[in-house]
């Protein structure tokens, strides 16, 4: 989605899409679905986004029915258990690579909040307290002039 929306059409930007995704994985549900409705509506208005949500699953239903198909005609032969076997491995390495394409671009935009300054003085105030030596710590006043 990733591709074909930001890179390849260009239909929406970078930060508008991993806002979208943020969102999405709030829900509770399909996140890629959520997504696909929400760009949908976003580009198209009100009938965008239905027509974007049957479009997504429509090819996904199309594909476990002939797989399931395939299944039932063909369960006791190895061919079809080496073929379903391969698929697991296809659909898992497929996942961990788009899994890992959408954390880089977003630990991208946000790598400030990521990397913490080699000086604890700068660190948020518990840690600057908590892991910075006793000499770098600020003095507590005694009151005096």
């Amino acid at each position: 989605m990733h591709r074909s929306l930001v890179e390849e059409n260009r239909w929406i930007g970078e930060r508008r899409f991993l806002h979208a995704l943020s969102y999405c994985t709030l829900l509770p549900g399909p996140e890629a679905q959520q997504l696909a409705i929400y760009i949908g509506w976003l580009l198209n208005g009100a009938r965008g986004g239905p027509i974007a949500g049957t479009l997504f699953v429509l090819p996904g239903v199309v594909a476990l029915l002939a797989l399931s198909a395939t299944y039932a005609a063909f369960v006791d032969t190895g061919v079809v258990t080496a073929l379903f076997t391969g698929l697991a491995a296809a659909v898992l390495a497929i996942v961990a690579q788009a899994v890992i394409k959408v954390a880089k671009r977003a630990l991208a935009l946000h790598h400030r909040a990521l990397v913490p300054s080699p000086s604890p003085r700068s660190w948020p105030w518990p840690f600057s307290t908590c892991l910075s030596p006793r000499w770098l710590r600020p003095r507590p006043s005694l009151g005096g002039p």
